[in-house]
């Protein structure tokens, strides 16, 4: 029994061993070359492919080729590179980015999938290929596909595939006003891992490097805003013609005055091209189209002037270009429960406590309020002072300043207890012993909140936002969106000494647009 027991599994090994081996070579097996073989024994045994593999020969990419890793080639034909010849560089280093263009480290066979993937070639660009249409970037694959070998597929194209530049690669040498102010955002910056090892520090044991070696460029934009230059993502980007960037200039520089005209322009200019760059490739100019910093880019099909196609997405130059004041220049919402130095954790009834506010204050969960919470400070219980709030995101213009702001309850009014508070715009100055100082530049009219069941917001009063930063700087926040360093801080204070209760729900800030 015990040798009729071996003798069946060993009769079934065989048998699955003999199926696999049958499925496996009908698996390799390729036209007009060898089952088993790898991809450039394939490739030279096809003579429609010997322009193709001379090229891979005389850049070096062969011998690569020929090593066990996984390779898919999408191989253009004798006569594909013969018909395209303009396509095909004549540098060395971009003819063997052209070849690995065509080249990937995936195993990628069409019959076997359905739908598209963007895939990541050897030459680092990234190209579309839809399993469902047989094609890769647009790029109909011939009847010769899935040629399974040892180390990789092989398919036919009849065109070979176009080295497209990044956006960043492509733009960054035209003749456009919007290019020359963002190639002036370049700057130096050291990169260790650029930089040649001269030494270690005896006294940290820290590499020391060569600072001049270790030198690369960056560039501002690219550092806050998008990263045109990054194969990893994709673009829509905008230029605009000179006349419609200078008068969008025209029209915003006077809601970033800054120190110094070029301080101004920089910023203006800084702002305006962040709005035309999207974080996704519009392959056609219809409905509503956002920029990444979620301003609405109003560019219509009729704008569009000509257009061109990137490693990274795509490049649209546009005229008659304007972006409306009102849609940047926004009403600013701001819950009274957020106040810096950090966003809190909504509780019914928490307490929390305020750094910079000298006490603590109340979370209350109420019907009424806006978001369902506002905050209070009730004098017979807690001591507080002032509460701060860092505005982003703020221009120089006036604005009016609404709040609602009520006493909890009915009976606290009817004790006839005086609540009043007001606003103030506060910045921070350094005082002779380079010590933080508060200086104020605005307060609000005394408000004395009252209970009522119809809660209303309150005209609080109107201030005026003169001068922005210096210099072009920038803050994440806690959801990782960055602002650039256009704040201010405003504080709600109680007027009647450290006891006052502080009594809001939320505040707004409204600009006045002339």
């Amino acid at each position: 029994m015990k040798y009729k027991f071996i003798f069946i599994s060993l009769l079934l090994a065989s048998l699955i061993i003999w199926g696999c081996s049958d499925q496996w070579d009908d698996y390799t097996k390729i036209d007009g070359g060898v089952a088993g073989s790898d991809v450039l024994t394939s490739l030279k045994a096809n003579s429609d492919y010997s322009e193709f593999v001379s090229l891979l020969e005389n850049t070096g990419i062969a011998k690569e080729i020929s090593s066990s890793k996984i390779y898919t080639i999408w191989v253009p034909t004798n006569a594909a590179l013969s018909n395209n010849a303009g396509l095909i560089p004549e540098e060395e280093d971009q003819l063997k980015s052209f070849l690995l263009n065509h080249i990937s480290y995936d195993k990628i066979t069409y019959d076997d999938h359905s739908g598209s993937v963007n895939l990541k070639m050897a030459s680092g660009k990234k190209l579309w290929v839809n399993y469902s249409d047989k094609t890769i970037d647009n790029i109909q694959i011939g009847d010769s596909k899935d040629l399974v070998v040892s180390n990789g597929v092989i398919h036919t194209i009849e065109t070979p595939i176009t080295l497209r530049s990044t956006i960043w690669e492509y733009i960054k040498d035209l003749d456009y006003d919007e290019v020359d102010f963002l190639n002036s955002l370049t700057y130096m910056v050291f990169n260790a891992d650029s930089a040649t090892q001269t030494g270690i520090d005896p006294e940290t044991g820290e590499a020391v490097y060569d600072t001049i070696s270790g030198m690369v460029q960056s560039n501002v934009y690219m550092d806050l805003i998008a990263d045109l230059s990054c194969e990893d993502s994709t673009y829509t980007f905008f230029i605009m013609d000179d006349a419609s960037f200078s008068s969008e200039n025209g029209k915003f520089r006077k809601y970033y005055t800054k120190a110094t005209d070029t301080q101004t322009d920089s910023m203006s200019m800084l702002h305006i091209v962040s709005d035309l760059v999207a974080n996704k490739e519009y392959e056609t100019i219809s409905g509503s189209l956002e920029s990444v910093s979620g301003m609405p880019i109003p560019v219509t099909s009729s704008s569009v002037i000509s257009s061109y196609k990137a490693s990274n997405g795509i490049v649209y130059f546009i005229n008659n270009y304007s972006l409306p004041v009102t849609d940047r220049i926004k009403e600013i919402f701001i819950e009274a429960e957020y106040p810096y130095p950090d966003s809190l954790n909504i509780n019914t009834q928490s307490v929390f406590k305020l750094p910079d506010a000298e006490g603590t204050i109340v979370t209350w969960a109420r019907n009424y309020a806006s978001n369902s919470h506002c905050i209070t400070s009730p004098s017979s219980t807690y001591s507080l002072r002032y509460v701060d709030y860092f505005i982003d995101d703020v221009y120089t213009c006036k604005y009016d300043i609404y709040w609602v702001s009520v006493t909890e309850t009915e009976s606290e009014a009817a004790e006839g207890s005086t609540v009043s508070q007001c606003m103030k715009l506060v910045e921070y100055t350094m005082n002779e012993e380079e010590e933080l100082v508060d200086n104020i530049l605005y307060t609000s009219d005394f408000l004395i909140p009252s209970y009522t069941d119809n809660i209303q917001e309150q005209y609080v009063g109107q201030f005026e936002v003169d001068l922005l930063n210096s210099s072009i700087s920038y803050r994440v926040d806690d959801q990782g969106s960055f602002h650039f360093d256009n704040y201010i801080r405003l504080r709600v204070e109680g007027r009647n000494g450290v006891n006052t209760p502080i009594y809001l729900d939320y505040f707004k800030l409204v600009p006045i647009i002339e």
